[in-house]
């Protein structure tokens, strides 16, 4: 009796973690696709989403920064897939295939984008200073229900499809640069002039 009592729990705390499980949301098929994007061979790519419903022109990139699946950017984005453009059939593309779990601020309807970097990879360099990234938006592209499966299409757009983005980035931006020290003391020297400057004035 005590052998069946205990199998019996041991299965019923099995299935409540199961269900608590993630079932993970799939997305594959190309992101973005063909010469008006203005994509080259290599370059390094990505799927960024917005965890906080921030706009995407307000991301920002700082030299030095691991570009991986792993991070945080700016106010509330991540990115959750990281690649590169390649070539298939002739045409460039960025084809998105991942699975991710709606975990770490990541849920269903969160707006998502494709970011493209010139020169910056996914390596321990991180991002370069002075390096463009491209970002592409759409209204239709929303982090699906927990358990869907999404293909990105070029042709008619069904109920499980992404529009591909074939046409040049909605946004552009430019890694900044990490300011050298020299730059700190420049600008705290110029703190204190003004802070005397103001001072003087008041006395007088």
């Amino acid at each position: 009796m005590k052998n069946t009592t205990f199998a019996l729990s041991a299965f019923a705390a099995l299935t409540l973690a199961a269900s608590n499980l993630s079932a993970g949301v799939g997305v594959t098929g190309p992101a973005v696709r063909g010469s008006g994007t203005g994509i080259a061979l290599g370059d390094f790519a990505a799927i960024l989403v917005s965890t906080s419903g921030a706009s995407f022109s307000t991301v920002s990139f700082t030299a030095g920064e691991l570009l991986n699946d792993v991070a945080s950017y700016g106010s509330g984005f991540a990115l959750v897939q990281v690649g590169s453009v390649a070539s298939s059939f002739g045409t460039l593309q960025f084809n998105a295939n991942f699975t991710t779990e709606l975990v770490n601020g990541i849920s269903q309807g969160d707006s998502f984008a494709v970011i493209t970097f010139n020169d910056s990879l996914n390596n321990a360099s991180g991002a370069v200073a002075g390096d463009t990234y491209k970002i592409w938006t759409n209204a239709a592209w929303l982090v699906p229900a927990d358990g869907s499966n999404f293909t990105f299409t070029t042709g008619t757009v069904g109920a499980a499809n992404f529009p591909t983005a074939t046409g040049a980035p909605t946004l552009t931006g430019v890694v900044s640069a990490i300011p050298e020290p020299s730059s700190f003391a420049a600008l705290a020297g110029l703190a204190v002039v003004g802070m005397a400057a103001t001072r003087r004035r008041r006395s007088a």
